[in-house]
């Protein structure tokens, strides 16, 4: 053989050699990829669903914990306050988890690299302090904690901030997740774009790699969905009385608060209406707590049905409703209104509730309050609407009263 021939032998096998050594060095490189980005994914999955978890345990037993307060208070629940105090306890040891990491029964929980993000969770935990303080005091002070009291008020406010801080945490967590999701993307689209002319193994690899990543992808998907889910039912867990699904106490003042700014700011008047059952106590001792549930869910729908679309019913306490009729006029139509609808409330109550083989007789006394002319604020609007009950009681029952008499 020339030394021409043995020379393009010799080029042709480093060519050959070349070739090879640089299929392995892409294919080294793309499997050092698909494992970067599985590393990723996976990483991302481990460090972000438990602060999520977390984030939503926080605001999942404040919300429960201040849902059986109410209960407790108003003789709806009959379990210890400890309970409550659990609930509290296991709020704070997720907001600490945030902080210092720990273990939970869905993972371990990675603490928050963000220090503005981890100063929230920091301001949390005295906030929840401060709210478990107020329980307790309330709770003592039972006599002196009735609905529209200075320390009811304060444990509606702090409890307020609370959800607000913890839902701002979990937003936080979220943008971080999105961040990373994009970075994620990004990182994969680039890796396509790098070995789209690479056929073969290294089709296959991307294919792959793909694939993972969309599974990746899905799972972080299917975890946000889970928290829009678990907010609707937190929202619904802090805002609507379990049992007859109407405003509870809380939406109700969140409501009260919004008839006055709109009030004030169009001069229009409205009118609060604060129904109490009488003798309501009777029919739990005499069929049971699950036959007073009932009847209460079936005064509800009575409720509901002599009032506007627009209006409002709220479930405050154990036999307590409030009624708003806003978008009113004047004092004269806002007066006739609330008449009118209190008529109609006591007409119908007047009629029989058959309710498990029971016929049931239920009344109620009605006291009635106008804005501005009863109270410009929420404090002073329920104090009168709350004494013209009492006077509507005091009077002989099933009847109404205004705020003067």
């Amino acid at each position: 053989m020339s030394a021409n021939g043995e020379t393009g032998l010799l080029e042709r096998k480093r060519s050959v050699h070349y070739l090879i050594a640089t299929l392995f060095i892409v294919v080294g490189l793309l499997c050092g990829a698909m494992v970067y980005l599985l590393y990723n994914g996976h990483r991302m999955t481990e460090t972000y669903a438990p602060q999520i978890w977390a984030a939503m345990g926080i605001k999942f037993h404040l919300s429960i914990g201040h849902l059986w307060f109410e209960e407790i208070l108003s003789g709806d629940r009959h379990e210890d306050i400890a309970v409550v105090s659990r609930h509290f306890s296991k709020a704070e040891r997720h907001a600490r988890n945030l902080l210092e990491g720990g273990v939970y029964k869905k993972g371990r929980v990675f603490p928050l690299a963000d220090r503005h993000v981890r100063h929230n969770v920091e301001e949390m935990l005295v906030g929840i302090a401060e709210f478990r303080d107020i329980s307790d005091q309330r709770y003592l002070a039972f006599e002196d904690a009735l609905p529209g009291s200075d320390i009811d008020q304060k444990f509606d406010r702090v409890f307020s901030v609370l959800l607000q801080q913890a839902e701002g945490i979990e937003t936080a967590i979220r943008d971080e997740i999105n961040e990373s999701l994009v970075e994620f993307y990004r990182s994969g689209v680039m890796l396509i774009l790098s070995f789209l002319g690479l056929g073969g193994l290294v089709s296959t690899a991307l294919y792959r790699l793909e694939t993972q990543k969309l599974e990746n992808l899905q799972a972080l998907e299917i975890a946000n969905r889970q928290i829009s889910e678990q907010n609707e039912q937190l929202y619904a867990l802090a805002h609507y009385d379990y049992l007859t699904g109407q405003p509870n106490r809380a939406l109700f003042y969140d409501r009260l608060n919004q008839a006055l700014l709109q009030a004030r700011r169009t001069g229009q008047i409205f009118a609060l209406l604060y129904v109490d059952l009488d003798e309501f106590k009777e029919v739990n001792d005499a069929h049971g707590h699950h036959v007073g549930d009932e009847l209460l869910c079936r005064v509800t729908e009575r409720l509901v049905k002599v009032v506007r679309e627009s209006d409002s019913v709220a479930r405050i306490g154990g036999d307590e409703f409030t009624v708003l009729l806003t978008n009113l006029v004047d004092g004269e139509q806002a007066g006739h209104a609330a008449k009118e609808v209190a008529g109609k409330v006591l007409e119908v109550l007047s009629s029989p509730f058959e309710v498990e083989g029971h016929e049931l007789n239920v009344t109620a006394s009605i006291g009635i309050a106008l804005y501005p002319a009863d109270g410009e604020d929420e404090h002073h609007l329920m104090q009168n609407a709350d004494a013209a009950m009492y006077r509507a009681k005091a009077a002989g029952r099933n009847q109404f009263s205004g705020s003067a008499g």
